[in-house]
């Protein structure tokens, strides 16, 4: 069902309707994502249908953390309880949060429950807990006892928790253990986890290890894109073209994003023994704008904003930059901020000039186009 078909359906008080247009909007299913406004869809939801536990959740989420009304742990645990009394394991993880952030040890109770109806997320934090021995007595065997769940899970973003425990260390008084922390790391990117492969690489220079290991680990990767670019990257700058080439070969056939902008830029500017081939380059170049990636979509945006190699598309430019921007790209975000304020190829717009380059902090760039625009 449509978007529009669901706004429709929803104004006849359709549970079914309200619940999955609260739920798009809740992730930006279709839709642009805004929590904040679905609050008023999750109370009519709530008093079409209480007993429906992802409805009552959410209420819980939107007093907790203030979507749509004002922030309130009380009420929140109200809707917690009512959701976590039905086996609702989200609803008891958060409710031990709620708990532990009180310094309450019936914090554990809860998170027991929720890992007892399969919240890993809850053995990572009973883990932590028995680790720093704060709210009860420090247990190392039993803290391990939950981590070993997690490892079992394969749940890589609970890997990535636990190796931040043992990073941080588990208390204010540090306890660092950089060897855990490293273990923990290469477990999450064994798992697929590409912001694991970019953190061991820290892990191991913060640690003094030589790099030649952390590449080798990469090599036992071959389904991890981040890993194969990694190794592309690597034998690129130790002028081993063919190895080079394989890795980023391998990376292109797993349709891993920023493996085409790489791709696009060997033809663009000849690298790795190509010849320059600039049809091919964006030929690349267009597949990650597909695939969402903000440096091929930048590329593009500057591409049809100049005519470079492709006919000039002021609009398509335009729109090029605004959905990098609304990625995260801070570079697409300063074109934008750019382009309205000189007004040489838009109608110059100083309210949006201003809009997107103070968005982006410390940016010399973008504070000397604000400053520009003060005199």
């Amino acid at each position: 069902m449509t978007i529009e078909e669901l706004k429709i359906k929803a104004l006849t008080d359709n549970f079914d309707a309200i619940k999955e247009l609260a739920t798009r909007m809740w992730t930006g299913d279709g839709i642009k994502k805004d929590q904040d406004a679905t609050f008023e869809l999750w109370k009519k939801a709530y008093e079409l249908n209480p007993l429906d536990n992802l409805v009552t959740k959410r209420m819980g989420s939107c007093y907790r953390f203030g979507h749509g009304v004002k922030a309130d742990n009380d009420i929140a645990k109200k809707y917690y309880l009512e959701a976590a009394s039905r086996n609702d394991s989200a609803s008891q993880y958060f409710l031990g949060k709620i708990f532990e952030e009180n310094n309450s040890v019936e914090c554990i109770a809860w998170y027991e429950k929720a890992l007892s109806n399969g919240d890993i997320d809850s053995a990572v934090n009973l883990g932590g807990i028995y680790l720093e021995g704060k709210l009860i007595d420090q247990d190392i065997s039993k803290a391990e006892e939950y981590f070993s769940v997690v490892k079992n899970s394969k749940d890589d973003s609970c890997m990535m928790d636990v190796m931040r425990i043992y990073y941080f260390g588990p208390n204010s008084n540090g306890m660092q253990n950089m060897s855990k922390a490293i273990y923990w790391c290469k477990s999450a990117a064994e798992c697929g986890n590409t912001e694991a492969v970019r953190n061991l690489a820290v892990l191991y220079s913060q640690s003094n290890l030589d790099d030649r290991e952390y590449y080798e680990f990469l090599k036992t990767l071959a389904s991890n894109g981040e890993a194969l670019l990694r190794l592309y990257k690597y034998y690129r700058d130790n002028n081993n073209n063919d190895e080079a080439l394989s890795y980023l070969n391998a990376a292109v056939n797993l349709a891993y994003p920023e493996s085409y902008y790489e791709m696009g830029s060997v033809y663009f500017s000849g690298l790795c023994g190509q010849a320059v081939n600039k049809e091919k380059a964006i030929e690349y170049w267009m597949l990650g704008c597909d695939k969402k990636d903000t440096l091929c979509m930048c590329m593009m945006g500057y591409g049809y904003l100049n005519g470079d190699c492709v006919d000039q598309n002021i609009n398509l430019a335009i729109q090029l930059f605004e959905e990098a921007s609304e990625l995260g790209s801070l570079t697409a975000t300063r074109e934008l901020g750019v382009v309205y304020f000189r007004g040489d190829k838009v109608e110059a717009n100083y309210e949006k000039a201003y809009n997107y380059l103070s968005s982006i902090n410390d940016d010399e760039d973008a504070l000397a186009y604000i400053g520009l625009m003060h005199i």
